[in-house]
């Protein structure tokens, strides 16, 4: 079993605990047990955690509280409602507990974190592995039956454990993996308000970066009352259990989930021995992150692959390569007069006579002009389609006519040419290198596909290049 989990100056989902008070002795007498049975679970049978199974259904069980539970809204294409789960401990093992609606509302009050209850009555099925750490095949769930009572005389009950993944590991471990985590925060950033993709719905969340002694950060999320009540001042150590390994743009970070518990300096041993070691040498340390954005500068990618890693997001434009084909390409805009100084290909403005041309960029007037082209062109893989904008050089590689010759068509009113010079360019397949990078239009931002190269398919190659990538797959 891993490090003991413990109440003083412990913190669980951002709220403070506290060590357990006793009843008074003014008389008072302590409460029934939670439920439709009113006898006292404390004198039957004690079953332990790990013994339970869904075939059995008599049992007790005398656990600890090992995570602060908190009611929670839930929404799907089904409904929504509200849950809470709460973990469980004894001295076999651990389980997870779940309420909904009706029952959440009733059964919530009576769990305390770091208390001890008996507890009995409920539905055993399998956990969903998706979203817990708990190293139990079975999650509890919680009914109209479910009867719960306070225990009041000593036990040996544990408390939680934590089994913690260095955040250098992390960078290897599979997208959507569940550990726990601890680290110290170093950095909190302000609470933002997001809309959730799945409910349309506004949450807050706030990032904070958390380090160890392996000298790495990682980002972590937080989200909803946590992440606005999170305070991170004087460096508070945080354990997270059940937190969630994410990637995006090829960087590791973690988030928190509705089932996770979220700990501010527990009162365990590794906590202590991090800070100390945290004050005294880390906060010094030369550290690197691994949540930060890898450069796609040579990355041989589909179209749907540079979606899903967001690239183009950052400050910096990424690049990657694609092989695709030319579907289709726009006619109209695709030529356009600009300023015949070497070094300058803004467009120029004709004044009314037609004999001079005036570029705003050198401030002059000119009598002459040159053609440049701009095309906008609608490329596709196999996994999807893009517009891509492709200036001068790569535009006449894509339509191989030069800026000067269909100038001369268009100036020639040969229309029929013209076309046909488009038509040809189509249903043709190259490897594109695209550079992608966030643009500000009418104060608008969006995503710019750019051809910074174009060169024809060499199949030898691409040959080549698939064996490698079935040889790498066959190797997972």
């Amino acid at each position: 079993r891993g490090q003991s989990y413990g109440g003083r100056g412990a913190m669980t989902n951002g709220v403070n605990s506290s060590t357990t008070t006793p009843y008074s002795s003014s008389g008072a007498s302590p409460p029934k047990p939670v439920g439709m049975n009113t006898s006292s679970l404390s004198q039957r049978n004690v079953f332990p955690i790990s013994s339970l199974n869904p075939y059995q259904n008599r049992w007790t069980i005398r656990v600890r509280v090992a995570s602060k539970p908190s009611l929670r809204q839930w929404s799907n294409s089904r409904g929504e409602g509200r849950l809470f789960n709460v973990d469980l401990v004894d001295e076999s093992g651990e389980i997870r507990a779940v309420a909904f609606n009706e029952v959440a509302d009733k059964l919530l009050p009576m769990f305390q974190f770091n208390k001890v209850y008996y507890l009995s009555q409920g539905r055993l099925k399998p956990a969903n592995k998706q979203f817990s750490s708990i190293k139990n095949e079975y999650e509890l769930s919680l009914t109209e039956a479910t009867e719960v009572e306070e225990c009041f005389e000593t036990t040996n009950v544990p408390k939680m454990s934590f089994s913690f993944t260095s955040i250098a590991v992390i960078e290897s471990l599979p997208t959507d993996s569940i550990i726990d985590v601890i680290g110290v925060c170093r950095e909190a950033a302000d609470v933002q308000t997001v809309t959730t993709r799945t409910t349309n719905k506004q949450i807050s969340k706030r990032d904070i970066t958390l380090q160890d002694r392996s000298g790495k950060v990682v980002n972590c999320t937080m989200w909803g009352v946590e992440a606005e009540g999170f305070n991170g001042s004087d460096y508070p150590v945080i354990a997270l259990k059940g937190c969630r390994v994410q990637e995006f743009g090829g960087a590791k970070s973690v988030s928190v989930l509705m089932s996770s518990t979220f700990c501010v300096n527990p009162d365990i041993p590794e906590a202590y021995t991090l800070k100390g070691w945290f004050d005294n040498e880390g906060k010094m340390m030369n550290i690197s992150s691994i949540s930060e954005m890898k450069p796609m500068t040579s990355a041989f990618l589909s179209l749907a692959q540079s979606k899903e890693l967001d690239l183009g997001r950052r400050e910096k434009a990424d690049y990657f390569s694609c092989k695709a084909t030319v579907v289709f390409i726009k006619k109209e805009n695709a030529l356009y007069k600009a300023c015949p100084n070497t070094d300058c290909n803004k467009k120029v403005t004709e004044d009314t006579s037609g004999t001079s041309y005036f570029c705003e960029k050198c401030n002059q007037s000119f009598p002459n002009y040159k053609y440049r082209l701009i095309l906008s062109v609608n490329i596709l893989d196999y996994s999807g389609s893009c517009w891509l904008s492709c200036f001068q050089e790569t535009a006449s590689q894509i339509l191989q006519r030069s800026a000067e010759e269909l100038g001369e068509m268009k100036d020639a009113k040969n229309d029929a040419e013209m076309d046909m010079v488009f038509q040809q360019a189509q249903f043709k397949e190259y490897i594109f290198r695209i550079r992608l990078k966030m643009d500000t239009f009418n104060d608008e931002q969006r995503l710019k596909y750019y051809c910074a190269g174009i060169t024809p398919v060499n199949h030898t190659q691409e040959i080549d290049r698939l064996v490698t990538n079935i040889e790498q797959m066959m190797t997972l």
